[in-house]
């Protein structure tokens, strides 16, 4: 099963990676947008191991250790991830 990013999912993930590098370093904003890409890259063998979304017909995956949630729909060939929520933020 392949991995498929939405627009809005990278540009989650470079606002992510954008806020931490201003208000950390480099170095962490490297360390937490590889986190959540590894995590990502998980659904291509357990597709269904996050639990139910918010939304109709999505999933919803924690990121271990950290405070991000990847919104995802499982298609019948690929996994779609439609967002990268920071747990904080008022979903949906």
């Amino acid at each position: 099963m392949q991995v498929q990013w939405s627009a809005p999912a990278l540009s989650d993930l470079e606002n992510i990676s954008t806020f931490l590098e201003a208000a950390t370093s480099l170095q962490t904003a490297n360390r937490i947008t590889r986190a959540i890409y590894e995590t990502v890259q998980k659904l291509k063998a357990l597709p269904n191991r996050g639990r139910p979304g918010r939304i109709a017909s999505t999933r919803e995956l924690l990121v271990p250790k950290l405070p991000y949630i990847v919104v995802y729909r499982v298609l019948v060939d690929r996994v779609a991830v439609v967002r990268i929520l920071h747990g904080a933020k008022q979903w949906p």
